[in-house]
């Protein structure tokens, strides 16, 4: 089983560019593995449109997922804590 089309397009174009702010997560999340190949064909059934911004939509979620909390957020969850 291979990635779909729009999915190795997108990857070849960050593999070109290692400072793109996707490139890191494209390298997680663009491997050839089955699960991967799963993910990704699911997805691509769902996707509407003859292009390839649903993969571009999905990495860039998925890199806004794996961020950490804004500064400030573990201290504010903390206070709530200490009200209980």
């Amino acid at each position: 089983m291979c990635l779909p089309k729009d999915v190795v397009v997108v990857k070849d174009n960050l593999s070109l560019d290692s400072s793109h702010n996707l490139y890191e997560i494209s390298k997680t999340l663009m491997m050839n593995s089955d699960e991967l190949v799963f993910m990704w064909r699911t997805l691509e059934r769902r996707h509407i449109g003859q292009d390839d911004l649903w993969v571009w939509f999905f990495l860039r979620s998925a890199a806004d997922a794996s961020d950490h909390p804004p500064e400030g957020h573990w201290r504010w969850t903390e206070k709530l804590s200490d009200n209980r």
